[in-house]
Formats: structure tokens, C-alpha cells, sequence
């Protein structure tokens, strides 16, 4: 994620992880400020930077970095 003056939380995504395992296919992160985009290195090696809107609240990004998901937040 990155802010306005800085870079946030960074977290790897597994599709698996082990025998039998499987991260959970949403994850959370906290956000001090509300954030302006998202990175993501997918596993291709490409990366995509993602605006996010002002009062998302959850989101959902395809491989080409578009957002198919926005769930606002209640006010």
C-alpha cells in the first residue's frame, strides 16, 4: 500500500503453503491514513499499481491491475 508520504504494509500471498494448506484468500490490512493505491509483484513477475478510491473499504484487483470489487465503508 502506499500513502501519501510513505510506503505501508507489504504482505505475501500463498495460493499454498504446505500439505494439505491454503492461505485465506482475503486478507487484512490496517491502514493508519486512507491509502491512495496498492502495488502488487503477481507471480508472472509483473507488477501493477492500483489507485484505490477515497472511501474504499475492500477491494478486489484482477491481474491487470483494474478493480473489479469496491466495497465502500460505512460513513
Amino acid at each position: 500500500m502506499k500513502f501519501a508520504n510513505h510506503e505501508g504494509p507489504v504482505w505475501e500471498i500463498h495460493a499454498g503453503s504446505g500439505y494439505w494448506s491454503q492461505d485465506l484468500a482475503i486478507h487484512v490490512l490496517a491502514t493508519p491514513k486512507p491509502p491512495q493505491s496498492v502495488e502488487v509483484r503477481w507471480p508472472d513477475g509483473h507488477q501493477t499499481t492500483t489507485p484505490i478510491p477515497p472511501h474504499a473499504a475492500e477491494i478486489e484487483i484482477d491481474k491487470d491491475g483494474v478493480l473489479q470489487n469496491v466495497c465502500e465503508r460505512w460513513s
